[in-house]
């Protein structure tokens, strides 16, 4: 499954990465669908975690916009993995309270890992990654929206 992380940037080399896996259901897609739906194809059958990281400076509201894209779209991820980096405003904790909900709704299994202190981006990063199940991982910061 380590193939898999690669980034497929053409038709033959997607196929490339999966023909021992899933190659006779890709042939459906090579003569007229484009290569989104190929992609589509890949990602339904892989399992996959996001992982972010807040801190005390991060806005709630963009937070909240950031985790509603990621939760809104086409692909849900398996997990998500939230590491908190030091205390953090109690709109933010209001916030990740609320995503953590709605995640739950929508199946995804939601972890938090507190830090007592701030240790900085690195560590955090590190340490959610320890955390995450899956080999393939999507790294998402506090203001970023993403749709899929």
């Amino acid at each position: 499954m380590d193939n898999f992380v690669k980034l497929a940037t053409n038709r033959n080399s997607l196929k490339s990465l999966v023909k021992d896996f899933y190659i006779d259901e890709l042939e459906r897609f090579s003569s007229e669908e484009n290569l989104r739906a190929e992609f589509y194809f890949l990602w339904s059958y892989m399992n996959f975690s996001v992982l972010a990281c807040v801190y005390s400076r991060d806005n709630d509201i963009y937070f909240s916009e950031a985790y509603d894209s990621v939760l809104n779209q086409t692909l849900l991820p398996s997990e998500i993995v939230l590491v908190v980096d030091g205390p953090v405003p109690s709109k933010l904790k209001t916030s990740i309270a609320k995503v953590e909900i709605y995640a739950r709704k929508k199946g995804v299994e939601f972890k938090i890992i507190w830090l007592t202190q701030n240790m900085g981006h690195g560590i955090a990063r590190q340490t959610g990654l320890l955390q995450c199940t899956y080999d393939l991982v999507a790294l998402v910061d506090a203001d970023d929206i993403n749709y899929i």
